[in-house]
């Protein structure tokens, strides 16, 4: 396991809590694709198969986390499973 402060903790259309199949958003309903969950994607930007919603702060002064992806680390990120192929 690795601690990644990934983009989808921050983001307005995050599903909390996580469901047994691992993370949702009102993008992804079926479930956060891994190369968004680990930032491999900016979902800043349009990504196939998101209904036409992108990340959009959680509240009011949230930044994205790949601006400064060190920062509000405390409380708000969580761990996740390291993956091999993250290509889904």
């Amino acid at each position: 396991m690795t601690t990644i402060n990934t983009q989808c903790i921050w983001c307005g259309h995050l599903r909390l809590p996580p469901g047994e199949d691992g993370y949702t958003c009102n993008a992804f309903p079926e479930g956060v694709p891994k190369r968004i969950l680990m930032n491999v994607v900016d979902h800043r930007e349009p990504v196939e198969g998101d209904n036409d919603l992108q990340w959009r702060p959680r509240e009011i002064g949230d930044k994205h986390p790949m601006l400064n992806p060190t920062e509000g680390l405390e409380g708000r990120h969580f761990d996740v499973a390291i993956v091999d192929d993250i290509d889904e």
